[in-house]
């Protein structure tokens, strides 16, 4: 869970959001503060996009939910210029909003680190995780229905796939990819004329809006494994990966290990073998066979019995814990890490703080309208 001066924070905008006095004051002072200088380009005048975008997230953070709905309220009076500009910018191909979002992380990290010091290494990690972005229009440029793991159905929409920085006290977004699911007939789970009726844009192959649709196309752990390497790129150290058990998977782990970096997420209860004493097991049959071994221990602070082995995933030596409830008929849990050192309370503890994540998508789902976009340009 996020910790408690974060959440006092939301508080307080909660708050703030239904005093309309005091946001709308607040709102305007910080709309009437941007300058919006004007570029010549060509025969064309345009306003400078660091001033729109800057915009964009102020509108957001008023609650507003579309552009023309800020047009006709009251901070649009105080706009030089009419919708077509603000549209202008959210449809743009060439704006690098992976590179604007990652400067923005790093900036807050650098704040937190010099003026509260709070930044540790040993719990720095990164999380990585989806979230359903459901959608009611079927005329959204690749629309299709995605698989929602909360409710169990197909549902209309698309998943954003996140890259999040834990440095032990915050949560910090670093990158985001949007995906689409092809499924088993390659249509989305639409019919032939529900396809037609997509919008569609053309792009120039060197624009960043044409490789962000080619990335839509993509599984989800090739990108997070990008984001990842982006990350690592630009700076933001970390000890441990914390993923769930739909992004485990034999590349996330190798890239974990020539990282030096600890991955700790769930097996999947699949078909997949562990090597264990010389034979071959799955995770379901390893817990039936380790359910009564010998080094099976009880912590009573979590109130757990729990087990760990090392196991050989192909190829890779790794450490997997099993963890059951005192309780009579609760089912065995597992928890694997390529750390070795790692012991199972704290392999636990550290898996645990994954929840942060999950916080921070109900917030931005909440407070910014994450995911509420009503144009039918991907890129918007």
């Amino acid at each position: 869970m996020l910790n408690q001066q974060s959440t006092d924070f939301f508080d307080d905008l909660k708050t703030l959001f239904k005093n309309s006095s005091g946001l709308t004051s607040l709102i305007f002072t910080q709309i009437q503060s941007i300058s919006f200088r004007r570029l010549k380009q060509d025969i064309q005048v345009v306003y400078h996009r660091q001033s729109i975008i800057r915009l964009l997230v102020l509108l957001k953070a008023a609650n507003i939910a579309c552009v023309h709905q800020s047009m006709v309220s009251d901070h649009g009076r105080l706009l030089p210029f009419c919708k077509d500009v603000l549209y202008k910018v959210k449809n743009s191909c060439t704006i690098n909003w992976r590179s604007i979002l990652m400067r923005q992380a790093y900036t807050c990290m650098d704040r937190i680190e010099i003026e509260k010091n709070l930044h540790t290494s040993s719990e720095a990690c990164y999380i990585l995780d989806d979230t359903d972005l459901p959608k009611k229009g079927k005329a959204i440029e690749l629309i299709g229905r995605i698989y929602s793991h909360v409710s169990g159905s197909y549902q209309l929409g698309i998943k954003s796939m996140n890259l999040a920085y834990w440095s032990g006290k915050h949560l910090l977004h670093l990158d985001f990819s949007l995906h689409i699911e092809l499924g088993k007939k390659q249509n989305q789970g639409l019919k032939k004329k529900e396809l037609a009726k997509r919008f569609v844009k053309l792009r120039d192959v060197t624009n960043l809006g044409y490789k962000r649709v080619c990335e839509a196309f993509d599984k989800k752990t090739q990108s997070a494994i990008r984001m990842m390497r982006r990350a690592i790129a630009k700076g933001f150290k970390v000890s441990y990966i914390r993923a769930d058990s739909w992004f485990f998977s034999v590349a996330l782990a190798r890239f974990a290990v020539s990282k030096k970096i600890g991955l700790i997420t769930r097996p999947k209860f699949n078909n997949w073998k562990y090597e264990y004493n010389g034979g071959a097991y799955t995770i379901g049959q390893l817990s039936k066979r380790l359910r009564y071994d010998a080094n099976k221990k009880w912590n009573k602070a979590l109130r757990m019995h729990h087990v760990s082995v090392l196991v050989m995933f192909k190829g890779i030596e790794m450490k997997l814990f099993f963890f059951k409830e005192k309780k009579s008929g609760t089912p065995w849990r597992a928890i694997i890490t390529t750390d070795k050192k790692l012991g199972a309370i704290q392999a636990y503890k550290i898996y645990q703080n994954r929840w942060s994540i999950e916080v921070s998508f109900k917030e931005l789902k909440q407070l910014m309208r994450y995911g509420k976009c009503q144009s039918t340009d991907f890129d918007a």
